[in-house]
């Protein structure tokens, strides 16, 4: 949960949301301590499944279809629905500017091709009350969604494998 502090809280929202590819954490709005909790309580409640929200067009469609090959590539199940699934933990992208779904089962991804410094304060306007794991970031849409199915240790092999690709890549980009 980001915390008010330099900058109305922007600096601490953005190191939470903007982690890198494969470094998940699910942000809240800025000193929104009841919706960090509502995801907790959710989260240990337990999901049945991933829902990738279907999307129409434009960058919403392009990120939507990143995240699905993302997913289909390590074994991530997953389903397409048209629309938030109350049993599942859900992954909607949506174009930064448009109000994002506060639902605790709904991780919001915001998209935006060329994202300028202005952006950031609509991001952090925009998402108050949603749960975000970052611009553009679908890698970390499907790994966080993955992890809040997993209560149970079902998913533990795949996210033992992602982490283990994630590391590997990493070792390479230093030598």
């Amino acid at each position: 949960m980001p915390c008010d502090g330099a900058f109305g809280g922007l600096d601490s929202f953005l190191a939470t949301a903007q982690m890198p590819p494969d470094v998940p954490v699910i942000a809240v709005g800025v000193g929104n301590i009841g919706s960090a909790i509502k995801i907790c309580k959710v989260y240990l409640s337990g999901f049945k499944r991933i829902a990738l929200i279907e999307k129409k067009g434009g960058a919403e469609k392009e990120y939507s279809e990143k995240c699905k090959a993302f997913m289909e590539e390590n074994r991530i199940p997953f389903e397409v629905y048209s629309k938030a699934a109350g049993d599942s933990v859900c992954i909607d992208f949506v174009e930064l500017g448009k109000k994002p779904s506060s639902l605790p089962n709904v991780l919001s991804v915001p998209v935006k091709e060329d994202s300028g410094k202005s952006d950031a304060l609509e991001f952090l306007d925009s998402f108050k009350d949603a749960y975000s794991v970052g611009l553009n970031n679908y890698r970390n849409a499907a790994i966080a969604a993955l992890e809040l199915a997993n209560p149970g240790g079902n998913y533990s092999g795949q996210l033992s494998s992602i982490r283990k690709k994630a590391a590997k890549k990493v070792l390479d980009s230093n030598r």
